[in-house]
Protein backbone atom coordinates (compact mmCIF):
# COMPACT_ATOMS: atom_id res chain seq x y z
CA UNK A 1 0.00 0.00 0.00
CA UNK A 2 1.46 3.67 -0.72
CA UNK A 3 0.66 5.52 2.34
CA UNK A 4 1.63 9.18 1.79
CA UNK A 5 2.10 11.01 5.38
CA UNK A 6 -0.38 14.10 5.95
CA UNK A 7 1.37 15.70 9.25
CA UNK A 8 2.72 14.00 12.05
CA UNK A 9 3.09 15.46 15.64
CA UNK A 10 5.87 14.61 18.35
CA UNK A 11 6.18 15.92 21.72
CA UNK A 12 8.99 14.66 23.61
CA UNK A 13 10.22 14.98 27.07
CA UNK A 14 13.48 14.05 28.46
CA UNK A 15 14.58 13.69 32.10
CA UNK A 16 18.40 13.19 32.60
CA UNK A 17 20.24 13.12 36.23
CA UNK A 18 23.20 12.75 37.14
CA UNK A 19 25.18 12.03 40.46
CA UNK A 20 28.59 11.44 41.61
CA UNK A 21 29.06 8.01 39.63
CA UNK A 22 25.84 7.78 38.15
CA UNK A 23 23.49 8.76 35.67
CA UNK A 24 19.93 8.11 35.04
CA UNK A 25 18.41 9.09 31.34
CA UNK A 26 14.10 9.11 30.65
CA UNK A 27 12.62 9.85 28.06
CA UNK A 28 8.48 9.96 27.01
CA UNK A 29 7.48 9.81 23.01
CA UNK A 30 4.13 10.85 21.69
CA UNK A 31 3.19 10.82 18.02
CA UNK A 32 0.28 11.24 16.32
CA UNK A 33 0.43 10.82 12.72
CA UNK A 34 -2.55 10.89 9.86
CA UNK A 35 -2.38 9.86 5.93
CA UNK A 36 -3.82 11.54 2.89
CA UNK A 37 -5.40 8.61 1.64
CA UNK A 38 -7.08 7.87 4.27
CA UNK A 39 -8.23 10.54 6.98
CA UNK A 40 -9.49 7.80 9.23
CA UNK A 41 -6.26 5.48 9.33
CA UNK A 42 -4.04 7.34 11.87
CA UNK A 43 -0.73 6.19 14.10
CA UNK A 44 -0.72 7.23 17.91
CA UNK A 45 2.37 5.80 19.41
CA UNK A 46 3.26 6.00 23.27
CA UNK A 47 7.66 5.33 23.47
CA UNK A 48 9.04 5.07 26.52
CA UNK A 49 13.07 4.83 26.91
CA UNK A 50 14.67 4.71 29.98
CA UNK A 51 18.49 4.50 30.44
CA UNK A 52 20.76 4.02 33.67
CA UNK A 53 24.31 3.96 33.69
CA UNK A 54 26.37 3.19 36.82
CA UNK A 55 30.66 3.62 37.52
CA UNK A 56 31.64 0.30 39.26
CA UNK A 57 35.74 0.99 40.43
CA UNK A 58 38.13 2.44 38.50
CA UNK A 59 37.98 0.09 35.45
CA UNK A 60 34.24 -1.57 35.16
CA UNK A 61 31.10 0.71 34.55
CA UNK A 62 27.78 -0.46 33.29
CA UNK A 63 24.24 0.32 31.75
CA UNK A 64 20.88 -0.56 32.43
CA UNK A 65 18.07 0.04 30.23
CA UNK A 66 14.85 -0.79 28.06
CA UNK A 67 12.35 0.86 25.74
CA UNK A 68 8.87 0.42 25.39
CA UNK A 69 6.38 0.81 22.85
CA UNK A 70 2.42 0.92 22.62
CA UNK A 71 0.63 1.51 19.77
CA UNK A 72 -2.22 2.91 21.30
CA UNK A 73 -4.71 3.27 18.00
CA UNK A 74 -5.21 -0.39 18.23
CA UNK A 75 -7.57 -0.06 21.29
CA UNK A 76 -9.30 2.56 20.03
CA UNK A 77 -9.60 1.77 16.29
CA UNK A 78 -8.90 -2.16 15.53
CA UNK A 79 -10.67 -2.03 12.58
CA UNK A 80 -7.91 -0.54 11.00
CA UNK A 81 -5.72 -4.06 11.47
CA UNK A 82 -6.51 -6.92 9.25
CA UNK A 83 -6.89 -10.49 10.68
CA UNK A 84 -3.34 -10.77 10.53
CA UNK A 85 -2.16 -8.03 13.06
CA UNK A 86 -2.61 -9.70 16.71
CA UNK A 87 -2.98 -7.38 19.46
CA UNK A 88 0.63 -7.90 20.68
CA UNK A 89 2.35 -7.12 17.77
CA UNK A 90 1.34 -3.52 18.23
CA UNK A 91 3.21 -3.70 21.50
CA UNK A 92 6.85 -4.35 22.18
CA UNK A 93 9.43 -4.33 24.63
CA UNK A 94 12.89 -4.42 24.71
CA UNK A 95 16.48 -4.24 26.63
CA UNK A 96 18.31 -1.22 25.35
CA UNK A 97 22.12 -0.66 25.81
CA UNK A 98 22.13 -3.37 28.81
CA UNK A 99 25.97 -4.16 29.51
CA UNK A 100 28.67 -4.48 31.36
CA UNK A 101 32.10 -3.33 30.38
CA UNK A 102 35.97 -2.98 31.49
CA UNK A 103 38.11 -0.16 30.22
CA UNK A 104 41.88 -0.33 30.02
CA UNK A 105 44.69 2.56 28.52
CA UNK A 106 44.12 1.10 25.64
CA UNK A 107 41.86 -1.67 25.55
CA UNK A 108 38.06 -2.15 26.64
CA UNK A 109 36.01 -5.18 26.46
CA UNK A 110 32.25 -4.72 26.32
CA UNK A 111 29.13 -7.91 26.62
CA UNK A 112 25.35 -7.35 26.42
CA UNK A 113 22.78 -5.69 24.71
CA UNK A 114 24.33 -2.61 22.96
CA UNK A 115 24.20 -0.68 19.46
CA UNK A 116 27.58 -0.09 17.22
CA UNK A 117 26.98 2.24 14.64
CA UNK A 118 28.81 2.21 11.73
CA UNK A 119 29.01 4.37 8.41
CA UNK A 120 28.71 8.34 7.82
CA UNK A 121 25.41 8.38 5.82
CA UNK A 122 22.72 9.53 7.30
CA UNK A 123 18.49 9.14 6.23
CA UNK A 124 19.18 5.17 5.83
CA UNK A 125 21.35 2.79 6.93
CA UNK A 126 24.30 2.01 4.40
CA UNK A 127 27.10 0.32 6.41
CA UNK A 128 25.33 0.29 9.66
CA UNK A 129 25.19 -3.30 9.41
CA UNK A 130 25.35 -4.79 12.60
CA UNK A 131 22.25 -3.69 14.36
CA UNK A 132 18.56 -5.04 13.01
CA UNK A 133 16.70 -2.22 12.13
CA UNK A 134 12.67 -1.61 12.67
CA UNK A 135 11.09 -1.15 9.70
CA UNK A 136 7.34 -1.67 10.54
CA UNK A 137 7.11 2.25 9.70
CA UNK A 138 9.16 2.25 6.95
CA UNK A 139 11.00 5.82 7.98
CA UNK A 140 8.62 7.84 10.36
CA UNK A 141 11.41 7.30 13.27
CA UNK A 142 14.95 8.33 12.98
CA UNK A 143 17.47 5.73 12.27
CA UNK A 144 18.88 6.04 15.37
CA UNK A 145 15.33 4.96 17.21
CA UNK A 146 15.20 1.72 14.57
CA UNK A 147 18.20 0.55 15.66
CA UNK A 148 17.44 -2.68 17.78
CA UNK A 149 19.78 -3.95 20.58
CA UNK A 150 21.79 -7.32 20.16
CA UNK A 151 23.61 -9.59 22.32
CA UNK A 152 27.32 -9.11 21.33
CA UNK A 153 30.86 -8.92 22.55
CA UNK A 154 32.65 -5.53 21.64
CA UNK A 155 36.64 -5.48 21.82
CA UNK A 156 37.99 -2.61 21.25
CA UNK A 157 41.69 -1.59 21.25
CA UNK A 158 42.32 2.34 20.53
CA UNK A 159 45.85 3.73 19.53
CA UNK A 160 45.86 7.56 18.97
CA UNK A 161 44.50 8.31 16.03
CA UNK A 162 43.78 4.82 15.37
CA UNK A 163 41.41 1.91 16.18
CA UNK A 164 40.68 -2.17 15.88
CA UNK A 165 37.19 -3.71 17.02
CA UNK A 166 36.37 -7.13 17.18
CA UNK A 167 32.50 -8.31 16.93
CA UNK A 168 31.56 -11.18 18.12
CA UNK A 169 27.76 -11.89 17.55
CA UNK A 170 26.47 -15.63 19.56
CA UNK A 171 22.82 -15.06 17.61
CA UNK A 172 21.33 -13.52 14.60
CA UNK A 173 18.45 -10.85 14.28
CA UNK A 174 17.15 -9.67 11.72
CA UNK A 175 15.18 -6.91 10.62
CA UNK A 176 11.59 -6.01 11.70
CA UNK A 177 9.19 -5.92 8.34
CA UNK A 178 5.43 -4.57 7.85
CA UNK A 179 3.50 -7.60 8.64
CA UNK A 180 0.47 -8.44 6.28
CA UNK A 181 -2.60 -6.39 6.88
CA UNK A 182 -0.55 -3.42 8.19
CA UNK A 183 -0.93 -0.29 6.08
CA UNK A 184 2.72 -0.20 5.07
CA UNK A 185 2.72 -4.30 4.36
CA UNK A 186 4.72 -4.62 0.57
CA UNK A 187 2.76 -7.77 0.05
CA UNK A 188 -0.28 -8.48 -1.77
CA UNK A 189 -3.62 -10.09 -0.12
CA UNK A 190 -2.89 -13.28 -0.78
CA UNK A 191 0.62 -13.27 0.71
CA UNK A 192 1.09 -14.87 4.25
CA UNK A 193 4.36 -14.84 5.96
CA UNK A 194 5.11 -17.07 8.51
CA UNK A 195 6.76 -15.66 12.03
CA UNK A 196 10.74 -15.86 12.44
CA UNK A 197 12.63 -16.10 15.53
CA UNK A 198 16.32 -15.21 16.44
CA UNK A 199 18.92 -18.13 15.18
CA UNK A 200 20.36 -19.09 18.26
CA UNK A 201 23.96 -20.72 18.53
CA UNK A 202 25.81 -18.54 15.68
CA UNK A 203 29.13 -17.62 15.71
CA UNK A 204 29.18 -14.12 13.70
CA UNK A 205 32.38 -12.16 13.59
CA UNK A 206 32.81 -8.18 12.47
CA UNK A 207 36.21 -6.81 12.29
CA UNK A 208 36.35 -2.79 11.60
CA UNK A 209 39.82 -0.66 11.50
CA UNK A 210 39.69 3.38 11.73
CA UNK A 211 42.86 5.72 11.28
CA UNK A 212 43.63 9.29 10.29
CA UNK A 213 45.34 10.55 6.90
CA UNK A 214 45.64 13.96 7.17
CA UNK A 215 42.29 15.88 7.72
CA UNK A 216 40.38 12.53 6.54
CA UNK A 217 38.97 9.82 8.96
CA UNK A 218 39.21 6.39 7.29
CA UNK A 219 37.40 3.02 8.22
CA UNK A 220 37.68 -0.66 6.56
CA UNK A 221 35.17 -3.26 7.90
CA UNK A 222 34.38 -6.80 7.51
CA UNK A 223 30.92 -8.47 8.63
CA UNK A 224 30.39 -11.81 8.16
CA UNK A 225 26.77 -12.95 9.15
CA UNK A 226 23.23 -13.95 8.84
CA UNK A 227 21.82 -11.22 5.93
CA UNK A 228 19.10 -8.97 8.11
CA UNK A 229 16.82 -9.62 5.14
CA UNK A 230 15.06 -12.42 4.26
CA UNK A 231 14.75 -14.93 1.41
CA UNK A 232 11.63 -16.77 1.71
CA UNK A 233 10.74 -20.60 0.64
CA UNK A 234 7.24 -20.62 -1.05
CA UNK A 235 4.35 -23.06 -0.41
CA UNK A 236 0.74 -22.83 -2.13
CA UNK A 237 -2.28 -23.37 -0.20
CA UNK A 238 -5.40 -23.24 -2.04
CA UNK A 239 -5.38 -19.33 -3.51
CA UNK A 240 -3.01 -18.13 -1.03
CA UNK A 241 0.89 -18.14 -1.14
CA UNK A 242 2.69 -19.11 1.83
CA UNK A 243 6.66 -17.34 2.43
CA UNK A 244 8.71 -18.93 5.31
CA UNK A 245 11.84 -16.59 5.99
CA UNK A 246 15.47 -17.72 5.39
CA UNK A 247 18.47 -15.65 7.00
CA UNK A 248 21.05 -16.63 4.92
CA UNK A 249 25.28 -16.31 5.31
CA UNK A 250 26.23 -12.91 4.04
CA UNK A 251 29.82 -11.56 4.08
CA UNK A 252 30.25 -7.53 3.98
CA UNK A 253 33.07 -5.53 2.73
CA UNK A 254 33.50 -1.86 3.26
CA UNK A 255 35.34 1.50 3.24
CA UNK A 256 33.87 4.84 5.05
CA UNK A 257 35.47 8.29 4.58
CA UNK A 258 35.13 11.66 5.93
CA UNK A 259 37.28 14.88 4.71
CA UNK A 260 37.13 18.23 6.76
CA UNK A 261 37.28 20.69 4.75
CA UNK A 262 37.02 24.00 6.84
CA UNK A 263 32.85 24.69 6.21
CA UNK A 264 32.67 21.34 3.99
CA UNK A 265 32.38 18.10 5.16
CA UNK A 266 32.87 15.35 2.64
CA UNK A 267 31.14 11.87 2.98
CA UNK A 268 31.87 8.71 1.30
CA UNK A 269 30.91 5.20 1.67
CA UNK A 270 31.45 1.69 -0.40
CA UNK A 271 29.95 -1.40 0.28
CA UNK A 272 30.51 -4.63 -1.50
CA UNK A 273 28.07 -7.82 -0.34
CA UNK A 274 29.28 -10.90 -1.66
CA UNK A 275 26.96 -13.50 -2.97
CA UNK A 276 23.90 -12.25 -1.76
CA UNK A 277 21.30 -14.33 -2.03
CA UNK A 278 17.75 -12.27 -3.38
CA UNK A 279 14.56 -13.36 -3.80
CA UNK A 280 13.71 -13.69 -8.26
CA UNK A 281 9.61 -12.41 -9.37
CA UNK A 282 8.26 -14.82 -11.87
CA UNK A 283 4.89 -16.56 -11.53
CA UNK A 284 5.73 -18.59 -8.69
CA UNK A 285 8.37 -16.72 -6.66
CA UNK A 286 9.94 -20.09 -5.76
CA UNK A 287 13.46 -19.28 -7.36
CA UNK A 288 16.16 -17.66 -5.48
CA UNK A 289 19.97 -16.18 -6.97
CA UNK A 290 23.19 -15.20 -5.46
CA UNK A 291 24.37 -12.06 -6.76
CA UNK A 292 27.19 -10.13 -5.66
CA UNK A 293 25.94 -6.36 -4.88
CA UNK A 294 27.63 -2.89 -4.75
CA UNK A 295 26.74 -0.25 -2.96
CA UNK A 296 28.53 3.31 -2.98
CA UNK A 297 27.39 6.95 -0.98
CA UNK A 298 28.71 10.16 -1.40
CA UNK A 299 27.62 13.42 0.30
CA UNK A 300 28.50 16.70 1.30
CA UNK A 301 27.40 18.72 4.52
CA UNK A 302 27.99 21.97 4.11
CA UNK A 303 27.93 23.62 8.24
CA UNK A 304 26.92 26.66 7.82
CA UNK A 305 24.87 28.77 5.57
CA UNK A 306 23.10 31.85 7.90
CA UNK A 307 22.64 29.15 11.13
CA UNK A 308 21.49 26.10 8.90
CA UNK A 309 23.61 23.20 8.39
CA UNK A 310 22.81 21.56 4.73
CA UNK A 311 23.64 17.82 3.89
CA UNK A 312 23.32 16.31 0.50
CA UNK A 313 23.36 12.89 -0.70
CA UNK A 314 23.80 10.71 -3.47
CA UNK A 315 23.28 6.70 -3.53
CA UNK A 316 23.54 3.91 -5.54
CA UNK A 317 22.81 0.02 -5.38
CA UNK A 318 23.64 -2.34 -8.28
CA UNK A 319 23.32 -5.75 -8.36
CA UNK A 320 25.36 -7.84 -10.85
CA UNK A 321 23.20 -10.23 -12.12
CA UNK A 322 20.20 -8.50 -14.15
CA UNK A 323 17.33 -10.53 -13.25
CA UNK A 324 13.68 -9.44 -12.39
CA UNK A 325 14.03 -9.90 -8.50
CA UNK A 326 10.37 -9.97 -6.11
CA UNK A 327 11.81 -6.98 -3.93
CA UNK A 328 14.27 -5.03 -5.53
CA UNK A 329 15.41 -3.40 -9.50
CA UNK A 330 18.66 -4.56 -10.25
CA UNK A 331 19.85 -0.49 -10.28
CA UNK A 332 18.41 1.71 -7.88
CA UNK A 333 19.34 5.24 -6.48
CA UNK A 334 18.19 7.91 -3.54
CA UNK A 335 18.99 11.61 -3.12
CA UNK A 336 18.81 12.93 0.18
CA UNK A 337 18.65 16.27 1.66
CA UNK A 338 19.31 17.11 5.71
CA UNK A 339 18.44 20.93 6.42
CA UNK A 340 19.20 21.15 10.55
CA UNK A 341 19.43 24.55 13.00
CA UNK A 342 19.22 24.58 16.80
CA UNK A 343 18.89 27.57 18.50
CA UNK A 344 20.02 28.71 21.88
CA UNK A 345 16.84 27.72 24.29
CA UNK A 346 17.37 24.07 23.42
CA UNK A 347 15.10 24.09 20.65
CA UNK A 348 16.14 22.42 17.08
CA UNK A 349 14.82 21.68 14.02
CA UNK A 350 15.67 19.12 11.50
CA UNK A 351 14.00 18.08 7.72
CA UNK A 352 15.01 15.19 6.38
CA UNK A 353 14.04 14.12 2.73
CA UNK A 354 14.62 10.91 0.65
CA UNK A 355 13.60 9.76 -2.97
CA UNK A 356 14.30 6.83 -4.05
CA UNK A 357 14.32 5.88 -7.71
CA UNK A 358 14.72 2.94 -9.88
CA UNK A 359 16.44 1.98 -12.88
CA UNK A 360 13.30 3.21 -15.12
CA UNK A 361 13.23 6.45 -13.00
CA UNK A 362 12.62 9.58 -15.53
CA UNK A 363 14.22 11.72 -13.12
CA UNK A 364 17.63 10.37 -12.15
CA UNK A 365 18.97 8.15 -14.87
CA UNK A 366 22.47 6.04 -13.28
CA UNK A 367 25.64 5.75 -14.85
Amino acid sequence: MNCKLLFIAFFNLSVSHAWAESTLDARLLLRHGRFIENVDASSNLIRVDVTQKKQVGENWDGSIGFKQELEAIYTTQPDQYSRDIKKEDTYNFWLKETWLRYEGQIFSVTAGYQTVVWGEAFGTAYADLVNPKDYRELGLDTLSETRISIPLVNFQWIWGDSSLQILYLPQAEHHLLPLRGSRYSLLPDNFKVERSSADFGRNDIGLKGSFRWGTADISLFALQAADRFPVYTVSHVASEIRLRPQFKNLTSLGATLTADLSDLLLRAEVIYNLDREMQKGGAFYEETLKTNELIYVLGADIVQIKDWEVGLQYSEFRLQEKENYLFRSDVETSASLRLARSWDSDISFELLYNQHFDKNSHWISPS
